[in-house]
C-alpha cells in the first residue's frame, strides 16, 4: 500500500474508534496543568501504532502526542495526534479529528486528517495533490488582506494567549477571527479554502505534521513567524499557514 493509503486507513479506523465513545464515560484526566486527555486518546494511539508500524512499516519511527518517541533510527517518521481537539471531544463538541503525518527526514511527504463526526477525509502525498473525500482541493485565491478569513489557536498558557491576542490586534482585519480548537482542522480548512490563513504562537509538531503535507499539496504555504521553514522534527514552534498569496503580507504584519 502507498504511504497515503495507509495513513488514510489508520486515521479512519482510529476516528471510528473514537466515535464509539460518544455518550460514554471518556475517562477525562489531566496530563499536565490545563492539558487533558481521555481513554479514547490512548486507545486511538494504540490502534494507529498497530496499523502504521506493526502491520505495515515496522522499521519506521513513531511519534505521538500521548507517548515517548519510538525510534528505530529510520529516516521515515510517523507523527500522529490520536485526537486533535481533545477538549472539544471531551465536551461532546464535534470539532475534533485524527491526524496522521509522515516525514522523510524533515520533509512532510504524506498526511491524512479524518474528521469522524463529519466523515471528512483530507489527504495528500507529495507530488500527487491534496484531496477531500477523493476530490482535489486547493487553497483559496483570496488576495485582499483585510478581507481574509483567519483562524487562530491559543493553547491554555497565559503568555501564549496574550501573544496570540496581540498578533490578532496587529492584523486589524475586517472579519472576526475563528478558532476551531483543532490546529489540524484549521490547516485542513486552509487547504480547501474554508479559511485563508491560520496563525498560532505555539504549536506542537503532532498538531501540524499531516496538515503541512496536505496544505503544501493544495498550493498553500507554511512558515514560522519570521518566515523560516518549519522544522517538524522539533517539538514545538510558532506557526503561520496561508493560501500562499497572502503569506508575504501576513509575515510583514506579524513582524511590524
Amino acid at each position: 500500500m502507498k504511504f497515503v493509503d495507509v495513513a488514510k486507513k489508520a486515521a479512519r479506523e482510529a476516528g471510528e474508534l473514537v466515535l464509539e465513545f460518544k455518550g460514554k464515560e471518556k475517562g477525562i484526566h489531566f496530563k499536565a496543568k490545563r492539558d487533558i486527555a481521555t481513554i479514547a486518546d490512548k486507545e486511538s494511539e494504540e490502534l494507529l501504532h498497530k496499523i502504521l508500524i506493526e502491520d505495515n512499516f515496522y522499521d519506521h519511527d513513531f511519534l505521538s502526542e500521548e507517548s515517548p518517541f519510538n525510534t528505530h533510527g529510520s529516516n521515515f517518521r510517523w507523527i500522529v495526534d490520536p485526537i486533535d481537539g481533545t477538549g472539544n471531544f471531551a465536551h461532546d463538541n464535534p470539532l475534533f479529528c485524527v491526524s496522521v503525518g509522515l516525514l522523510d527526514g524533515k520533509k512532510p511527504i504524506a498526511g491524512a486528517i479524518y474528521v469522524p463526526t463529519m466523515d471528512e477525509m483530507f489527504s495528500a502525498e507529495i507530488g500527487k495533490g491534496a484531496f477531500l473525500n477523493g476530490k482535489r482541493i486547493f487553497a483559496s485565491k483570496q488576495k485582499k488582506f483585510y478581507d481574509l478569513a483567519l483562524a487562530v489557536e491559543m493553547p491554555p498558557k497565559e503568555n501564549v494567549i496574550r501573544q496570540t491576542l496581540l498578533l490578532e490586534k496587529k492584523l486589524a482585519l475586517h472579519h472576526r477571527v475563528r478558532t476551531l480548537g483543532s490546529a489540524a482542522m484549521d490547516l485542513a480548512y486552509v487547504a480547501c479554502g474554508r479559511f485563508d490563513a491560520f496563525i498560532s504562537a505555539y504549536l506542537y509538531t503532532w498538531d501540524v505534521a499531516a496538515g503541512c503535507a496536505i496544505l503544501h499539496e493544495a498550493k498553500g504555504k507554511t512558515s514560522s513567524h519570521d518566515g523560516k521553514a518549519i522544522d517538524l522534527t522539533e517539538k514545538y514552534f510558532n506557526f503561520v499557514a496561508s493560501n500562499g498569496a497572502l503569506h508575504k503580507k501576513l509575515l510583514e504584519k506579524l513582524k511590524s
